[in-house]
């Protein structure tokens, strides 16, 4: 019995002690849902329209914290004056929680808009929010808009952030109702020795 009282401890002393945790994530493996790349080119005669997804490699971060997904770079070619409609698109998102060998994916989405060298009209959502991977929960800072070209070098940051889920992890709820029943066994056993 005093060995199910302790694990009640022990599973207290786990749930208390997840918040001051390392997690190791990356993004490596996001790709647009129309190319299976990490690029999308949209064309309008002499006009290019380049977005490339730059992933964030390997990274580990005190958790709560403020994180970088990577950037979603915007490169426009041709004349200074033209603009380029951009459909709407689906940027595959993938989070890869190294830590816990999971993954899941972030559905970056845009009704499109209108980009030129000066100015760009496409906003972005990530769904869903929060997304959980393993025992990390991420955050995005969502709408967001794109900044142009000539803004930033084009480079919109992808930023969130991660803090544990609220659920346990199956063997620590294990350990709290072994122990839980542990406390009760054994105050029922004193109280019957009482009469």
């Amino acid at each position: 019995m005093k060995l199910l009282a302790t694990l009640a401890v022990l599973a207290v002393a786990t749930i208390g002690s997840a918040g001051a945790a390392t997690i190791q994530y990356n993004t490596t493996g996001s790709t647009f849902m129309s190319t299976g790349t990490n690029v999308l080119t949209v064309v309008s005669g002499t006009n290019t329209l380049t977005l490339t997804f730059n992933p964030l490699g390997n990274s580990t971060v005190t958790v709560p914290s403020g994180i970088s997904y990577g950037f979603l770079a915007v490169s426009f070619s041709g004349s200074s004056s033209a603009s380029i409609t951009v459909p709407a698109f689906q940027l595959n998102l993938k989070v890869n929680n190294v830590t816990d060998s999971a993954s899941g994916t972030f559905a970056v989405t845009s009704s499109g808009g209108t980009v030129s060298s000066a100015q760009d009209t496409v906003v972005v959502s990530f769904a869903p929010i929060p997304l959980n991977v393993g025992t990390a929960s991420f955050t995005a800072n969502s709408p967001l808009n794109l900044v142009s070209d000539t803004t930033l070098a084009g480079q919109t940051s992808f930023q969130g952030g991660v803090n544990f889920s609220n659920a346990p992890e199956p063997g620590t709820m294990f350990l709290l109702g072994a122990g839980l029943l542990g406390v009760g066994f054994t105050a029922r056993k004193k109280f019957a020795n009482r009469s």
